[in-house]
C-alpha cells in the first residue's frame, strides 16, 4: 500500500536503528527499553536486532543493491517493510507488508504526478541516508521525539558496521 498518514507512528517516540559499529554497545539499552518507543529500523540493522530478540515495528529500506537481500534472511512475515520503487526488487517478493513512498528521485516524481495531483506524498531526503529519511518519516508524522541509535558517521577501528549485517570483517 501507499505510504500515508494512517501509519501507527503518528505523533510517537520514534527510535531508528542504524547497523554503525556502535549499535553492538546500544543494543542492551535498546532491548531494556524497546517497549517505550515505536521501532523504526534499517534493513541493515534488521538481522542483528531479531537475533537479539528486539523486534522492529517497521523497516526502513532504500538500498537497490544484492547485498539488500542478506538483510530480510529469516524475516517475520508480519513486519512491514517501507521502501520505494526503485529498491531490490527481492523485497517486493517477500510475503511482508508493503508501504511504498515516493522520493524526489525523477522516476519517483512521474509516477507520483501520474498517480496524485498534490506533492503532499513525496519524502524528501537532502541527506541521501537512511537516517535522514527516518528523520523525514519522523517529520512528516509529527513524532514526539526522534531518537538515534546505532547511527555514527565515522568507523570504529575500521569497522563500518555491527555484527551480524554481512559486512563485517571480523
Amino acid at each position: 500500500f501507499l505510504f500515508s498518514d494512517s501509519l501507527p507512528f503518528y505523533s510517537k517516540d520514534i527510535l531508528f536503528i542504524g547497523a554503525a559499529p556502535i549499535l553492538e554497545e546500544q543494543i542492551f539499552w535498546i532491548k531494556s527499553n524497546q517497549e517505550r518507543f515505536f521501532i523504526l529500523s534499517s534493513d541493515t540493522a534488521c538481522y542483528p536486532l531479531l537475533s537479539q530478540g528486539i523486534r522492529p515495528d517497521y523497516i526502513l529500506s532504500i538500498d537497490a543493491s544484492r547485498g539488500t537481500i542478506y538483510h530480510f534472511r529469516e524475516l517475520p512475515e508480519d513486519i512491514p517493510i517501507i521502501t520505494w520503487l526503485g529498491a531490490n526488487s527481492h523485497i517486493f517478493h517477500l510475503p511482508n507488508p508493503i508501504c511504498i513512498y515516493f522520493s524526489t528521485y525523477p522516476l519517483d516524481q512521474v509516477f507520483h504526478s501520474v498517480l496524485f495531483n498534490r506533492e503532499e506524498n513525496i519524502l524528501k531526503n537532502p541527506s541521501l541516508n537512511v537516517a535522514g529519511l527516518a528523520k523525514t518519516i519522523a517529520e512528516k508524522f509529527h513524532a514526539n521525539r526522534l531518537i538515534l541509535s546505532g547511527v555514527s558517521f565515522k568507523m570504529q577501528s575500521s569497522k563500518t558496521h555491527c555484527r551480524g549485517t554481512g559486512y563485517e570483517n571480523y
